[in-house]
């Protein structure tokens, strides 16, 4: 089973939802390539040793960033400030339930669209599917730590391969305000979760998980709990 095939199993389950949202997002820029003339020897230091921390030990890029930073008489003010970029969405189409079966996952490599986590019911209010983006390395032993943390988060729900890592969807809708509380609760189980996707769902005030192909990989059910 596909991202789309949960979607519709929510929603199914839940007959109070009237509508849900596809929504896109940019392409995130090349940091170097993006800096241009005012690249310098000294960011290009942090840099690649952001990516080799990255390589050798999984830290995710922009911690690679900050700890490339930490007493580093040579840090890069360009790297760091960069940090703050954020690809705001927008919106797609907004289907209703009763023609969610026209939604098809997305078989193109690249093709940059999510379904995101704002729903409207048929009372005209607002509610949030449960989810979440992990960072730790898809693994057999790390299945079961992705199902701990989901469990400890109270929620029950869906959990995907993601290709590298892994992606939760929650069967039972809750309010914005509850989001942003299991939204808190699952940092605290950094660096397993991945708290710069938190981060930028914060901003956008929703959540949103893609549903199409990525490096090659469609994400796939792996259990409900």
């Amino acid at each position: 089973m596909t991202t789309i095939d949960i979607i519709k199993k929510v929603l199914n389950a839940n007959p109070e939802i009237a509508s849900v949202k596809v929504i896109g997002y940019e392409t995130q820029k090349d940091l170097k390539k993006d800096s241009g003339n005012l690249w310098t020897h000294q960011d290009e230091d942090v840099y690649q040793n952001a990516l080799k921390l990255r390589a050798e030990h999984n830290v995710p890029f922009w911690n690679g960033i900050m700890l490339s930073c930490i007493n580093n008489p040579n840090w890069s003010e360009t790297c760091l400030s960069s940090s703050l970029r954020h690809n705001k969405i927008h919106l797609i189409s907004e289907i209703p339930v009763s023609e969610i079966g026209s939604l098809q996952s997305i078989k193109a490599e690249g093709d940059r669209k999510s379904i995101n986590s704002e729903v409207k019911l048929i009372d005209g209010s607002i509610k949030h599917i449960p989810m979440l983006d992990f960072h730790i390395p898809f693994d057999g032993t790390n299945t079961d730590i992705v199902k701990a943390v989901c469990k400890f988060l109270g929620r029950t729900g869906y959990i995907l391969a993601s290709g590298r890592s892994y992606h939760f969807i929650g069967t039972v809708p809750f309010t914005y305000n509850e989001m942003i509380e299991y939204l808190s609760r699952a940092l605290l189980f950094t660096p397993i979760v991945d708290e710069i996707w938190i981060a930028h769902q914060i901003q956008d005030k929703s959540c949103s998980l893609r549903y199409g192909i990525k490096n090659g990989v469609l994400p796939t059910l792996i259990c409900e709990i």
